[in-house]
């Protein structure tokens, strides 16, 4: 798997997450609504880092 894959699977897991907190909100206490955006923000960490590589990685190709 390339890194497009990878990103493509991390917004897809993102996606699903996000599904999952909205399916029964009324259900989740404080300390669940914490943990169910603590895990999106993660994995939207997870991309950012993974795409300021890719553009690092661009820039020193560039200087060469």
């Amino acid at each position: 798997m390339n890194l497009d894959g990878f990103l493509r699977r991390l917004d897809e897991a993102q996606a699903q997450h996000a599904k999952e907190a909205l399916r029964r909100p009324s259900q989740r206490d404080e300390f669940e609504y914490g943990r169910m955006c603590g895990i999106y923000a993660g994995l939207e960490r997870a991309k950012q880092l993974v795409e300021d590589m890719l553009a690092e990685q661009e820039r020193k190709g560039a200087n060469l």
